[in-house]
């Protein structure tokens, strides 16, 4: 199944506008979590956003 991943970001805009609006600590907090999941460490970033091929 292919997904459209930049359209779906696009549609949801809106509804993050909501979180971040409404709750700023948890759109804080979720930043600072996939900041620390992206950084090069064990495994470089590129490495991470690798997929198998039946996702």
């Amino acid at each position: 199944m292919h997904k459209d991943w930049p359209e779906m970001a696009a549609q949801l805009t809106g509804a993050i506008k909501e979180v971040r609006l409404g709750s700023p600590e948890v759109t804080t907090a979720f930043s600072a979590m996939a900041r620390a999941a992206t950084e090069a460490g064990t495994l470089d970033t590129k490495t991470k956003e690798l997929r198998s091929p039946s996702q």
